[in-house]
C-alpha cells in the first residue's frame, strides 16, 4: 500500500529443479517474516528509482523470494518497468511429456516439448498425444506442470510416440535439466539426429565449459541451444556464456537472481 493509497500484489515462483548457481529461497513463512522485517525500513526511506530500491533489497537479504516480490511490488506501485518498443511473442512451446524431479514417472528427460504456431494449435498437439495415449493403453498421468508422466515408457519411447502420434512434420524440443543425462553427450546426439528435435535446453552440466563449447561447435546451425541453469538470469554468468559463445538462446526468470534491475540487465545483454 503506497502513500497515495494504491494497493499491489506481487509473488515470487521457486522451481522443483533448481539450479546450483540460483538465488536461494526460504519457505513462505520464514520468507514473510523476513519481508515484515525489512517493511519499517523501507517505509522510513525514499528510493528515486527501482534500481536505487533493488540495490537496497540485495544489500539486505540474499533470499530471491523475499527480493523479488519487494522489486515486483515496487515497479507495480510506482510503473518503474520501460515499456517495449513493439509486442512480440515468443514461439510457442508445449509440454507433452515430463520426467526427471517433475515427475516419478521413467522417463530421464525433464521435459518433451512439442513447438506450436499458437495457442489453438498447441491445445491440438496436446489433445491429439492424450488420444494416442489412451489408444495404446498407456497411461495419462501426469507431472507437475501438466505433462504426461507414464510409467511404462524410455525417452527413446516417448519420442517415436511423439513422432507418430503427432502430424508430420512437427518439431520438438527438450529440456535435459537434471544429472542423468550429463556425461552422455553421444546419446543426446543420437537423439537429435534421430528426431525432429530444434531446441535443447541445458544439455550440459553448469560448470562443464568444455562439453558446452564442443556442443555448441556442432549444433549451432541446427537447435536452439537454450542456457538456463547455465546462466540463471544473471548478467556475469550469461557474459561468460556468450565469450566464447556456447549458447544461441536463453530462459529468462527473474527468480533465479532475485531483482528486476538484475532481470532486465541479463535482458539487455
Amino acid at each position: 500500500l503506497t502513500a497515495d493509497g494504491k494497493k499491489v500484489k506481487a509473488s515470487c515462483p521457486s522451481g522443483t529443479s533448481v539450479g546450483k548457481y540460483e538465488k536461494p529461497v526460504l519457505k513462505a513463512k520464514e520468507a514473510v517474516l523476513k519481508i515484515n522485517g525489512l517493511r519499517l525500513r523501507i517505509c522510513k526511506k525514499e528510493f528515486s528509482s527501482q534500481l536505487e530500491f533493488d540495490e537496497f533489497l540485495k544489500k539486505n537479504s540474499s533470499f530471491a523470494n523475499v527480493t523479488l516480490s519487494l522489486s515486483i511490488a515496487f515497479c507495480r506501485a510506482f510503473d518503474t518497468l520501460p515499456r517495449p518498443r513493439k509486442k512480440t511473442l515468443p514461439r510457442l512451446q508445449v509440454l507433452a511429456f515430463e520426467g526427471g524431479v517433475h515427475s516419478n514417472s521413467s522417463l530421464k528427460i525433464q521435459e518433451f516439448l512439442i513447438m506450436a504456431k499458437n495457442v489453438g494449435q498447441g491445445r491440438d498437439f496436446y489433445q491429439r498425444l492424450k488420444k494416442g495415449l489412451e489408444k495404446k493403453e498407456i497411461d495419462t498421468d501426469t507431472g507437475l506442470e501438466g505433462g504426461f508422466a507414464p510409467n511404462d515408457l524410455t525417452d527413446e519411447g516417448a519420442l517415436e510416440l511423439m513422432t507418430k502420434l503427432l502430424p508430420k512434420g512437427t518439431k520438438f524440443g527438450l529440456d535435459f535439466g537434471g544429472s542423468y543425462y550429463r556425461g552422455k553427450e553421444k546419446t543426446i546426439e543420437e537423439l537429435i539426429k534421430r528426431f525432429p528435435i530444434v531446441s535443447v535446453e541445458d544439455p550440459l552440466g553448469e560448470d562443464d565449459q568444455k562439453s558446452w563449447k564442443s556442443f555448441y561447435r556442432k549444433f549451432k546451425d541446427k537447435l536452439l541451444i537454450v542456457g538456463d541453469d547455465l546462466v540463471v538470469t544473471n548478467a556475469s554468468r550469461l557474459r561468460k556464456a556468450l565469450q566464447p559463445k556456447v549458447i544461441n538462446a536463453v530462459i529468462v526468470k527473474p527468480n533465479q537472481i532475485g531483482t528486476l534491475s538484475e532481470t532486465l540487465d541479463a535482458i539487455k545483454i
